[in-house]
């Protein structure tokens, strides 16, 4: 079940199972998730077009831990309190960004941008490799400049933070 939230867990109107990778299940709303997700309305269209009309409640695994995917729909459903991303640890901040990106809730990506900014200086590298793989190459290059004598704070090499790809881009960056 789905941590503390009955909202999540209404098993009698909900038409998707979330399953975290911890095998947590949140029972949620297509109608609520394609309100914010292009990915979620996209694939609600598909099932819509292609249901009977006995149609059963849609299973999905998802990778996401239940702690992303119950701050992520927090900001999907209108009652639920937001959740203070400035006081998330940066690994949940970047796990919930991820998930932001991969499921396109528009909604928050400006909201997390703000907050990967205000991190640049103590998470540049971390930062810097989310940044190349979305494509926002402004912060990428901020997060590259901000690095720039970083590493010798690091207790392990770059090598072992950024991907190899992420590593080359850094590299010239500099």
């Amino acid at each position: 079940m789905a941590p503390g939230n009955k909202i999540f867990n209404d098993e009698s109107s909900a038409d998707i199972i979330l399953k975290s990778s911890d095998a947590v299940s949140f029972h949620v709303h297509s109608d609520v998730l394609s309100c914010h997700s292009n990915i979620f309305a996209d694939a609600g269209h598909y099932s819509a077009n292609t249901a009977d009309a006995d149609r059963k409640v849609e299973s999905v695994e998802c990778t996401e831990s239940s702690q992303t995917l119950h701050h992520l729909l927090r900001f999907m459903y209108r009652d639920e309190r937001k959740p203070d991303v400035q006081k998330l640890e940066m690994s949940d901040l970047l796990a919930l960004a991820e998930a932001v990106e991969k499921y396109d809730v528009w909604s928050v990506k400006q909201l997390l941008g703000i907050c990967l900014r205000e991190r640049l200086a103590t998470h540049p590298l971390e930062i810097f490799q989310f940044a190349i793989t979305h494509d926002y190459n402004t912060m990428a290059l901020d997060a590259a400049v901000m690095s720039i004598g970083y590493p010798r704070k690091l207790k392990v090499p770059p090598v072992e933070i950024l991907s190899q790809a992420a590593l080359s881009r850094w590299v010239r960056c500099l």
